[in-house]
């Protein structure tokens, strides 16, 4: 028998660290003491376990004020990781929140949280990232749900006078001091490692299962993770402050961590705009709970601006188009909404800009003074592209045709060309043909005695959707933009390939994806695979990719370039069936400003038969300096032998 959910226990090891000899911080500990509070009232069950250094008031001491076993040393932390490791059975729930000060080790250039150590030396010891993920390794290998949340700086470069910044320099002798045994152990499993979850596979650094666990990130990797004063002269973590904030205002256990991320950062763009928080995982598992909040629905942001116009975070770069619309829920009531049957307000998309659009609700004088919505698409005219045949004697054809409207589709006579889609019963099951008249593989097996008109709608909607996705470009582009970055594929062989190339490669083997920031501000790059299956899964185990400027000097920072091993692969369910070749398009978009390509995303067809997902995306905020976008693809084609 399963396992029901209230059986599950909840761990939370939670690490605040003001006290430091050299740059002490003044938040980091008032966060914890937050994130337990909230912890307690909404999970009471929790088993909440805090390690706190603040610093005294006496200038003299040399010591946190706190007692010692509670201190957040290297011994303290690990110890109880450990214990909760021991004890934590499948279905189990891990916690971990840090605030304190980062490091970006040397050579590796692996993040590391800097510790509580020898009170006589630096006070400081090393928590590796590496040595961190061995034990979310094997908490994953147990079927423990962890989520980490890290309010910490990993950029150097920052000044020592700035006591805002969460981060400190790299100390040899610190590192020295305390030598690590297992720090190699998983960067010496190199590139072999495999991995199901898509058909071009990436280790970015120590995120070694994104899908059994998610990581929260305080900022980008060459961005300043820094801490906020309020008026009342408080501070606290910017991650942990917005953070907490998104959790009371949207209910943040059992939601999804999409959900929690997107609205996380629309705080950040609207009120600390230097600053973009980075998830890394599967974005839909839920926070410290298996409820699923707001059914399957992917929902996109939008904010009600200071002129009272409501914004939608998502515009032509994520497909929607003048005149979709959008049904709109006050943010955190999506769930209840769905549940419930109630009928939400419904709004039209106006003024499409590349990364956002104004919507007009039907209903306006419904809205109240509510500042956050959530929007889930209802129609999609760019599917109107896509015309799908079917003929006039077919059974049931205006159940057929309703099925089609309800899912933004166009249906054509059987004689009308040209088409996209083909619909023919043939041996007692529905084949779907393309525009060649081809048939199309790799989606379910429609039997028709099995299969309604509206899941035969939905395995097309869902191909609509891809070819969409692939056929999206930036119809007014930008050159002076177009030639800020540069984006290539490398094969094993050292050839170097430019976009809307077709690049053959042999199973198994690996290609290079680059990425070079030739101008003066930073980029954010998001990358996709397009796989066999008709999927499209993010390959960068996180949101976006953060590419910063080059040096004044017209010299490139090793930063400002940035590559991606992928290694390429024939499915193995496809090679069990006896094919030897595949297709995947790699997809990479660059953009002025962080937004969200989360509403192309689509699962394997063949998981996806008979579930319907909304369209979802993000991008906040009220002001818009600038939607440069572009949207690049390279064609690979797999074979074995």
């Amino acid at each position: 028998m399963d396992e029901q959910p209230n059986a599950a226990n909840h761990f939370a090891v939670l690490i605040g660290v003001d006290f430091y000899k050299e740059a002490p911080l003044k938040g980091c500990v008032r966060d914890v003491q937050e994130i337990a509070k909230y912890l307690k009232r909404v999970q009471p069950a929790t088993q909440v376990h805090t390690f706190t250094a603040s610093s005294p008031s006496d200038e003299k001491s040399y010591m946190p004020v706190e007692d010692p076993s509670s201190w957040p040393t290297y011994e303290n932390v690990m110890a109880k990781v450990h214990e909760v490791a021991s004890i934590a059975k499948p279905g189990d729930f891990l916690h971990i929140h840090y605030s304190g000060h980062g490091t970006r080790t040397e050579p590796s250039k692996d993040l590391a949280l800097d510790l509580l150590g020898d009170m006589q030396g630096s006070g400081i010891r090393y928590l590796h990232g590496l040595e961190l993920a061995l034990l979310l390794r094997d908490l994953v290998d147990k079927k423990v749900e962890v989520s980490l949340v890290l309010d910490c700086c990993f950029s150097g470069g920052v000044s020592r006078d700035d006591s805002s910044v969460r981060y400190l320099d790299y100390d040899p002798g610190t590192d020295a001091a305390f030598p690590s045994t297992t720090v190699h152990s998983l960067g010496n499993e190199g590139e072999g490692g495999h991995s199901g979850y898509r058909d071009g596979t990436m280790r970015p650094n120590w995120l070694v299962d994104p899908g059994g666990y998610t990581i929260l990130t305080a900022c980008g990797p060459h961005e300043r993770a820094r801490e906020i004063q309020l008026a009342d002269g408080k501070r606290h973590g910017a991650l942990s402050y917005f953070l907490l904030r998104t959790f009371t205002g949207s209910g943040g256990i059992g939601n999804r961590q999409r959900h929690i991320y997107h609205q996380l950062c629309a705080r950040f763009k609207e009120a600390w705009p230097q600053q973009n928080p980075m998830f890394y995982g599967n974005k839909d598992k839920c926070f410290f709970s298996r409820k699923i909040s707001g059914a399957l629905a992917i929902p996109i942001q939008a904010v009600r601006t200071r002129e009272g116009k409501l914004q939608l975070q998502a515009g032509s770069a994520q497909g929607v188009c003048d005149g979709d619309q959008f049904a709109i829920y006050p943010y955190g009531s999506i769930g209840n909404a769905l549940t419930s049957g109630q009928d939400p307000l419904t709004a039209t998309a106006t003024h499409t800009q590349a990364l956002q659009s104004t919507l007009e609700a039907l209903d306006s004088k419904s809205m109240g003074a509510q500042t956050w919505w959530t929007a889930v698409a209802l129609t999609r005219k760019r599917l109107d592209k896509y015309p799908v045949r079917l003929a006039k004697d077919t059974p049931l054809r205006d159940d057929w045709l309703a099925a089609m409207m309800e899912r933004s589709l166009h249906a054509i006579d059987q004689d009308e060309s040209p088409f996209s889609f083909n619909v023919i019963a043939k041996d007692n099951e529905y084949k779907l043909f393309n525009e060649s008249n081809h048939e199309i593989t790799q989606i379910p097996v429609m039997l028709q005695a099995q299969t309604t008109p509206g899941q035969v709608c939905d395995v097309i909607q869902h191909l609509a959707k891809f070819n969409m996705v692939k056929d999206l470009t930036n119809e007014t582009p930008d050159n002076s933009y177009n030639e800020s970055f540069s984006i290539t594929l490398v094969s094993s062989s050292g050839h170097t390939y430019n976009p809307g190339s077709l690049v053959q490669v042999d199973h198994d083997h690996i290609v290079t994806l680059v990425a070079e920031n030739m101008g003066d501000t930073e980029l954010y790059v998001y990358v996709y695979d397009m796989g066999p299956r008709w999927q499209i899964e993010s390959i960068l185990h996180g949101n976006h990719y953060v590419l910063p400027p080059r040096n004044k000097d017209g010299a490139f920072q090793g930063a400002a370039r940035k590559t991606w091993k992928l290694r390429m692969q024939v499915p193995e369910e496809m090679r069990e069936k006896g094919q030897q070749d595949c297709n995947d398009t790699i997809l990479v978009f660059v953009t002025s400003q962080l937004t969200s390509f989360d509403s192309l995303e689509l699962p394997k067809l063949n998981q996806s038969i008979g579930e319907k997902v909304s369209d979802g995306g993000y991008r906040g905020g009220n002001v818009i300096s600038s939607e440069d976008w572009g949207c690049l693809s390279f064609s690979i084609f797999t074979r074995i032998g």
